[in-house]
């Protein structure tokens, strides 16, 4: 991101947006399943039912962000709502797509597999099914705050975790097991005491970070004194 400001740092002012609207499960699938058309509330309540959890209160936050709006036949997403979910389906998708491997029983290379992530999804495969296919990888990248800022902090070139600890600490700071999990999953490769992203990590982060620049648009940044660079 060009600016006086970083992605990470645009994540750090905006966490409570991002943790309980944009990267709560409730949230990811209001906003895939509106991806696909105007809904009554009934059927958002089905989607719900799913996740045993009430919609309205992340509904209302929706509306109030005008990512979402009432519309005759139900709710429906909004102009913005609907940039912000094609930014956050092309995240999805990438994470579906790096993982193909397990579906075609082979292991790919780096590469192979970064190339894979830019590929359309096919048109019998709907955004929300892949959600639901790959949740918990989508919500340990998104929902981990050591993990995502990582990611972030890694666009940046090798870098090591202990330079990592000097910039975050607490809620923020990254376990060893998670970084074991990305080194796992392929996205990041260990170097000595260095990690760097791979070809396909390369991929995934950036597209994270767009989604993160993408939903924070219109967000006014936090004063210079209250940031903390990454």
């Amino acid at each position: 991101m060009t600016g006086a400001i970083s992605t990470a740092e645009l994540y750090q002012n905006n966490r409570s947006t991002f943790q309980s609207h944009y990267f709560s499960h409730a949230c990811l699938m209001i906003l895939l399943s509106l991806h696909e058309g105007e809904k009554p509330l009934p059927r958002i309540w089905d989607i719900a039912d799913s996740i045993s959890l009430s919609v309205l209160p992340y509904i209302r936050r929706c509306v109030q962000d005008g990512i979402i709006a009432r519309g005759s036949g139900g709710y429906h997403l909004t102009a913005r709502g609907r940039e912000v979910t094609d930014s956050l389906i092309r995240f999805v998708a990438a994470v579906g797509l790096m993982n193909q491997e397990e579906i075609l029983g082979e292991i790919m290379e780096d590469e192979r597999r970064a190339a894979a992530v830019e590929e359309e999804l096919p048109e019998s495969i709907t955004p929300f099914e892949v959600y639901e296919d790959n949740r918990s990888d989508v919500r340990f990248l998104i929902g981990n705050e050591g993990v995502l800022l990582f990611l972030l902090f890694l666009q940046q070139g090798q870098r090591s975790a202990r330079a990592y600890s000097r910039l975050y600490g607490g809620m923020e700071a990254v376990k060893e097991h998670d970084l074991a999990t990305l080194v796992t999953m392929g996205l990041i490769a260990e170097r000595g005491d260095f990690y760097t992203l791979t070809a396909v990590g390369r991929r995934v982060a950036g597209l994270l970070a767009g989604l993160i620049e993408t939903a924070v648009s219109d967000c006014v940044p936090a004063p210079p004194g209250n940031r903390r660079t990454g």
